[in-house]
């Protein structure tokens, strides 16, 4: 009488049944991570806008001079944050003849999540985050 052998290791079937359970939950998982990263960056971009408006609300609130101009930064070569966003068009120490305002909209996307106006000369020009720039 012959005895049957035992194999060891996994037949094609199982193999194939194991990959496909991977695959299954490798599609579920995926895009659930992206969701969440997509919703980390969207309350970053949030959070960053609310920084924004409190420290120029802060700057531009507390540091108004007698004759209606503002300090644009401080003295010496230290820039306040938002030296970047007043450009050229402004002198080096005062920002002169136009007046800057910070909208912030909650409901939009990340990249439109704040607008940054400034005006000079009549002519408002809106800043750009996805290219750190005026237009």
């Amino acid at each position: 009488m012959r005895q049957a052998r035992r194999r060891s290791g996994f037949t094609l079937i199982e193999l194939i049944v194991v990959i496909a359970i991977l695959g299954i939950l490798a599609g579920i998982l995926i895009p659930t991570a992206g969701s969440l990263i997509r919703k980390a960056n969207e309350q970053a971009d949030i959070a960053h806008a609310r920084l924004l408006l409190l420290t120029t609300t802060i700057a531009f609130g507390s540091d108004k001079l007698g004759n209606g101009t503002y300090t644009a930064i401080n003295e010496g070569d230290s820039p306040l944050p938002y030296r970047e966003l007043l450009g050229p068009a402004w002198p080096r120490s005062r920002i002169g003849g136009g007046y800057f305002t910070v909208e912030v909209d909650f409901a939009l996307g990340p990249a439109d999540a704040i607008r940054i106006i400034r005006e000079v000369g009549g002519t408002p020009q809106i800043y750009n985050p996805g290219e750190a720039k005026f237009q």
